[in-house]
């Protein structure tokens, strides 16, 4: 009698086998695929996060380069600014300088031709001057070397001034003579072109004389006092 060996059971349990096996390969490959995608996320995100920042850095570097050249523009600016204020300023402290030496001199030259006047314009009174009365000379100015003058008044039938001394004034010729009694009289002389008016001041001439003015009229540049 022959035993039948039944392999039911086994056939079974290889498949089972099989199946386990298949899914644990199944299991591992998508292990292995979510490991693979996990680091390539991570490589991703690691690779994002050094771009960005490298991006920042490189950013941060353009700004305070772009900040520091700006600084640098204001300053070379600032100081350029500055050195032309400062030569401006110097400048016109030296044209202030310069206006100031040139004012001074220009009030030395007025000082000094204010003092030299008079004495060119003594040469416009010198000569002689006659009366209008008699028609004869009775009025002569000289010059002398040091600026002063001459005068003889000769007043007909009144008095003549011998030793006159004048010399000139913003006002004109301002003399000094010996009047009658032997005192000392003041008086002036005035030019108007040809004509000379002469005035003797002091009460006492006045009494004296009864008149105080009395005028001229040239008729020789060449006066004749020794």
């Amino acid at each position: 009698m022959v035993r039948r060996v039944s392999f039911k059971g086994r056939h079974s349990t290889g498949k089972s086998g099989m199946k386990k096996a298949v899914i644990a390969m199944i299991m591992g490959v998508t292990l292995l695929t979510f490991s693979a995608c996990g680091q390539t996320e991570n490589e991703e995100d690691q690779t994002n996060i050094m771009s960005s920042t490298a991006e920042e850095d490189q950013t941060n570097i353009m700004s305070s380069t772009a900040e520091e050249d700006h600084t640098t523009i204001m300053s070379s600016t600032a100081e350029e600014d500055q050195t032309i204020i400062t030569g401006n300023t110097a400048q016109a402290g030296g044209n202030v300088g310069e206006n100031q030496e040139t004012n001074k001199d220009e009030i030395a030259d007025s000082a000094d031709t204010d003092l030299t006047e008079p004495e060119s314009m003594t040469g416009e009174y010198e000569g002689v001057y006659s009366d209008y009365d008699v028609n004869e000379p009775s009025l002569q100015i000289k010059q002398n070397n040091d600026g002063t003058c001459q005068i003889q008044i000769e007043l007909f039938r009144l008095w003549s001034f011998e030793d006159g001394v004048g010399k000139i004034t913003e006002e004109g010729l301002e003399f000094t003579a010996t009047g009658p009694g032997g005192n000392m009289v003041d008086g002036i002389i005035k030019l108007d072109e040809e004509i000379a008016s002469v005035t003797i001041f002091g009460q006492e001439w006045l009494d004296f004389a009864g008149l105080s003015e009395y005028k001229f009229y040239k008729t020789s540049d060449v006066p004749d006092i020794s």
